[in-house]
């Protein structure tokens, strides 16, 4: 089983996976979570149009499409916030929705491990949204 933890320095669990810098993809072997790679967030020129000073529309509907895609081998996604757009489309693509206040990649994949988080059926953790 693949997961993958939406992380802006590979490091540090992170918010909003629409402008994410990117996730940590991990595999399940023996009972924990190992890292396999860093994959960019297809989605991630919305963080920098953000940073440039354009206007973004948070309520307006875009497409998670390329990045539901881009997670499509993931059985789940943990992240420490996220609208619940992304959580009903992630859901639509049965990848289960985590959201986790640790501190680390590896401890949220723990948590995860440990079967301490609970799957977002609907809505999201996000004031944005």
């Amino acid at each position: 089983m693949k997961i993958a933890v939406a992380s802006d320095d590979e490091r540090a669990v992170a918010g909003h996976p629409g402008r994410v810098r990117g996730f940590v993809i991990l595999a399940r072997r023996d009972g924990a979570y190992q890292r396999v790679e860093y994959r960019l967030n297809p989605m991630a020129h919305h963080h920098a149009e953000r940073e440039a000073g354009a206007e973004h529309d948070h309520h307006g509907h875009h497409d998670h499409g390329t990045l539901v895609g881009a997670l499509g081998d993931c059985e789940a996604l943990i992240a420490a916030g996220i609208g619940p757009r992304l959580v009903d489309d992630l859901n639509a693509y049965r990848i289960a929705v985590y959201v986790s206040d640790a501190p680390s990649v590896e401890e949220a994949a723990a948590r995860l491990a440990a079967g301490r988080l609970t799957p977002l059926r609907s809505g999201g953790v996000c004031p944005e949204h």
